[in-house]
């Protein structure tokens, strides 16, 4: 997509003009645009074809078990290939979300106020909603954001919901934001250890645990920063079973 062209199908998302499918989640509804989804997903193509889906009927797609925000940070996504970390709210009976930046004319809410998604979990949300949706782009920049949000904003209480939550919408041959938390885990190893839901989950969720183990016996030394190529599977001191170099 070109320059002018993506800054045109920006412009189509705060507007409803030519717009001729409306997803549904719950009670919120979005006009959408289908073709520009359907450069993004085949989901809607095979949603709204003959025979298509049972969640569509008449140019209506719903989608059940994700939240209103997700599918709303999706479709900022397919219209400029990003979404907004900010929080966002269902402006009770003004029908729009309340946001940093020009409300977006097309969304209707037939509900009251729905709070947004958690903000740590909103980017596993998105990414369970890509990988439902068939967006590979889309669970990249989730994935993304969620590493970037360990780097600049790390909680060690919210990493065992999330790694629960990636756990329970991925399966084991998706690594894309599996790859991410065993990375965070590891570079946070010291203040998980002492995280009593961080210890039960590695006894709960064995493909995790077990994944964390073996990334860091596939891992060269890094003790003392003399970083050289000996494995930490070597390093284990047979009398303290620390990991050792030196």
């Amino acid at each position: 997509m070109t320059a002018e062209n993506a800054a045109k199908a920006a412009r189509l998302f705060d507007s409803d003009t030519y717009t001729d499918l409306t997803i549904v989640v719950g009670d919120t509804k979005f006009r959408v645009h289908q073709n520009l989804l359907k450069i993004r997903t085949p989901f809607f193509a095979n949603a709204t074809k003959p025979g298509g889906f049972s969640e569509a009927k008449d140019n209506v797609v719903t989608i059940q078990e994700h939240s209103a925000h997700s599918v709303w940070r999706f479709l900022k996504y397919c219209y400029t290939g990003d979404y907004p970390e900010v929080s966002n709210e269902l402006a009770l009976g003004e029908g729009v979300f309340v946001l940093m930046f020009e409300l977006p004319n097309w969304y209707v809410s037939d509900s009251p106020k729905i709070e947004d998604d958690p903000e740590y979990l909103r980017h596993p949300r998105v990414h369970a909603l890509a990988d439902m949706l068939d967006v590979p782009g889309l669970k990249t920049v989730a994935a993304d954001k969620m590493q970037t949000r360990f780097s600049t904003n790390w909680v060690t209480a919210e990493f065992p919901k999330i790694v629960s939550e990636v756990y329970s919408t991925t399966n084991s041959q998706d690594k894309t934001a599996r790859d991410v938390l065993t990375k965070a885990a590891r570079n946070h190893l010291m203040e998980l250890s002492s995280d009593d839901d961080f210890k039960a989950l590695l006894s709960e969720l064995g493909e995790f645990s077990g994944g964390l183990v073996m990334d860091l016996l596939s891992r060269n030394c890094g003790t003392h920063g003399c970083g050289c190529a000996v494995k930490m599977s070597q390093l284990v001191c047979n009398t303290c079973r620390h990991y050792h170099c030196k």
